[in-house]
């Protein structure tokens, strides 16, 4: 009984190596791998080579997501910039506010009459921040 129970194991294994290689259109290695990985037939020491060079690798990114990246960076920093600019008018342009200064692309830090220090920094949220009203 415990043979016949090993031979529909294998059978089950086969059958899902297979379709893994026709579904995925991958090598019969590579459906392998996949098999293991998912019936955690991997042992530890493979799981931790695969996060190494995962590791080493570092995060990279494929030529069209950094064109992205670069487009949504660019759009988002004209945006930054037209609002400190003009932020930094207003400031420049008051008589309470003295001796503007840039500090970063987003910081701006300047005295009052009475010689006291602010800081204004804009800062761009991915959505609507608590406490804003529509």
């Amino acid at each position: 009984m415990a043979k016949n129970a090993m031979k529909q194991k294998m059978v089950a294994k086969e059958a899902a190596i297979k379709t893994f290689m026709e579904s995925l259109e991958i090598t019969r290695e590579e459906a392998e791998e996949l098999y293991k990985f998912d019936n955690y037939e991997v042992t530890n020491e493979v799981a931790d080579a695969i996060e190494e060079k995962i590791a080493d690798k570092g995060e990279k990114r494929s030529p069209l997501e950094k064109v992205k990246h670069q487009k949504a960076k660019k759009k988002a920093d004209a945006n930054k910039e037209g609002i400190i600019a003009a932020i930094f008018g207003f400031v420049e342009g008051s008589d309470v506010m003295v001796n503007a200064q840039g500090i970063s692309a987003t910081k701006m830090s300047f005295k009052d009459a009475d010689g006291n220090y602010y800081t204004v920094a804009v800062t761009k949220h991915k959505s609507k921040p608590d406490g804003y009203r529509d």
